[in-house]
């Protein structure tokens, strides 16, 4: 995803990080729902929520969360509460927490 002219500098102002963060956050938003919820293969995951390849999936993943989609997926099924809280719970607190820079 590219954002080209004056809009890139606007959107990263406003939301306080490059417009491509975002975009692999929320990627990685809906993976945290699916490898809970489905018992899709990682794989098909990965593919599904946007990204090009497995590794990056994986790494980008790990930046976000703190850990791999296998050992996330390990924690089991999110149980019975309101999508909100349920949301709240398994978001990732900030991009990148482990202080690395994902350049892919």
């Amino acid at each position: 995803m590219r954002v080209r002219g004056a809009l890139h500098p606007r959107v990263s102002r406003r939301i306080r990080r490059p417009p491509i963060a975002t975009c692999k956050r929320r990627r990685v938003e809906r993976a945290l729902y699916l490898l809970r919820c489905t018992d899709r293969s990682i794989t098909d995951i990965c593919f599904d929520v946007g990204f090009g390849s497995v590794g990056t999936f994986s790494k980008t993943f790990h930046l976000i969360v703190g850990e791999s989609p296998t050992a996330y997926r390990r924690r089991g099924e999110v149980i019975a509460v309101p999508t909100c809280f349920a949301m709240a719970w398994t978001r990732p607190s900030s991009f990148g927490e482990d202080g690395r820079r994902s350049n892919g």
